[in-house]
């Protein structure tokens, strides 16, 4: 994959109305230039190294997001809050903030605790790749899932505090 730039020049000599007396006659050279980029595109691999090159890197990508988990991108609470870089960022329940980043070309819906603690990384989508930012379909549906992993996450520390005995 790569790509070839031609540039081309052109020159010709030509006479032009002078600006400050019509009647006279300026010769002028005019040069134009074009510059034109052709892409090439490498051969397709077979469909199974295919497949087997794109789990790969979907392999690496997963490392490094284990080893560099997502940090918080927003900044400010409540109704002060600015998405940063963000795709998109809410408060929920005023404790945690939500944001959808673009890590490596996907999108991950990531839930950050007080002090900005990462609680929740997945990945998600964006309805039609949605190059101009994500519709209200999407935020709705982020929004609500974000809910459910926060409530889901309430009830598991209930469930585990009450099994722990009483010091």
């Amino acid at each position: 994959m790569g790509f070839v730039v031609e540039h081309r020049k052109i020159a010709r000599r030509e006479e032009a109305r002078g600006e400050d007396n019509e009647k006279k006659l300026i010769k002028v050279h005019v040069v134009d230039v074009t510059i034109t980029a052709k892409w090439f595109l490498a051969p397709l691999l077979n469909p199974r190294g295919y497949a087997a090159e794109w789990h790969r890197r979907e392999a690496l990508e997963d490392e490094e997001l284990k080893k560099n988990p997502p940090k918080r991108q927003s900044t400010g609470a409540g109704a002060k809050l600015r998405k940063g870089v963000a795709v998109w960022a809410t408060a929920l329940n005023k404790k945690y903030i939500v944001e959808v980043q673009r890590i490596h070309g996907r999108n991950y819906l990531c839930i950050f605790g007080p002090g900005g603690t990462l609680r929740h990384v997945e990945q998600t989508n964006v309805a039609f790749g949605a190059a101009v930012g994500p519709d209200s379909g999407d935020v709705g549906m982020w929004e609500l899932h974000a809910r459910e992993i926060v409530a889901r996450s309430k009830s598991n520390v209930r469930r585990r505090d009450r099994t722990i005995p009483p010091r």
